[in-house]
């Protein structure tokens, strides 16, 4: 009963007016004008994107990838584990104890490990995906920066370099393993995408190569069936090797400790950086330096 009220309830308080009286017909000449006039706004707001400065266009889309670049890693971050925490001794003693990293490698992943130079993001060489995690953690999206490749054994280096001497080849045996880093010709065994990040990331016919001297990196690759790219970490401002302590609190923050699947504190590690020697060029140039570290001939 209270349902079928409430239609004549509507209808009592809706008031009913007649406007007919208001309206007044277009005529033919008024409708063509402003349908041209609606054109005309159309048209000029299609066009609005072609009439920017190409500059202004470059910008608009930079802005865009930006956006989904951190959406992505957003996305990325959430569906991640936490990242882990690890202790070891530095002499690789109890390397039981980094079977988590070693995991995470195994899946593709991204970590911190200690070198002989200094601490490394490190990802393996065929994981896209980690690649791309240690070019953005270092910002080096546009810019010519690449990454070096961590050896196990000198048969690594003959697979993913090229047209080493045999003077080359003895001056590796005699510096690796050590705290250097050889800019060398690529091999076909390279993956390209390591390469570069974009049309305008590295030259696409080198890589550098490393084989650390350091008891807790080496355990690591051993143990793994490829080898590792690599970059350093950045110190922190007192000088810190690792800007982040654990365990780790449960704030959001920008830092590069959110961003990795590991980090396997070695103990304290040198922090000057590897000895650059360029042997791509013409092998009548001999060694070239490119910067010096912590290696000598």
């Amino acid at each position: 009963r209270r349902s079928e009220k409430l239609p004549h309830a509507t209808q009592r308080h809706t008031p009913t007016q007649d406007h007919s009286h208001n309206s007044t017909p277009l005529t033919r000449s008024q409708a063509a004008a402003i349908a041209m006039s609606l054109l005309t706004i159309v048209l000029a707001s299609a066009s609005y994107v072609r009439l920017l400065p190409v500059r202004s266009r470059v910008a608009v889309g930079c802005s865009r990838r930006a956006e989904t670049a951190t959406m992505n890693m957003r996305s990325r971050r959430a569906s991640r584990q936490p990242t882990q925490f690890l202790e070891v001794q530095a002499d690789g003693s109890d390397m039981w104890r980094a079977s988590g990293a070693i995991e995470a490698l195994e899946r593709g992943g991204c970590g911190v490990l200690p070198t002989d130079v200094s601490y490394s993001f490190v990802a393996p060489l065929s994981s896209k995906d980690g690649t791309k995690r240690i070019l953005a953690l270092k910002g080096a999206r546009g810019e010519k920066k690449p990454l070096s490749l961590l050896c196990r054994s000198l048969a690594d280096v003959e697979e993913y370099t090229k047209g080493v001497t045999r003077e080359g080849f003895k001056l590796l045996k005699s510096a690796l393993p050590g705290p250097f880093t050889f800019i060398m010709p690529a091999s076909a065994s390279l993956p390209r995408g390591i390469y570069k990040d974009g049309a305008r990331q590295w030259k696409r016919d080198t890589v550098g190569v490393r084989m650390p001297d350091d008891p807790v990196c080496l355990a690591v690759l051993e143990a793994l069936d490829e080898p590792l790219l690599c970059s350093t970490v950045p110190t922190g401002e007192a000088g810190d090797q690792l800007a982040c302590s654990y365990p780790l609190e449960g704030s959001e923050s920008a830092s590069w400790c959110t961003e990795v699947d590991f980090v396997l504190d070695g103990g304290p590690r040198p922090s000057d950086g590897s000895t650059v020697y360029d042997l791509s060029g013409d092998p009548a140039d001999g060694l070239v330096l490119v910067r010096e570290g912590l290696g000598r001939l």
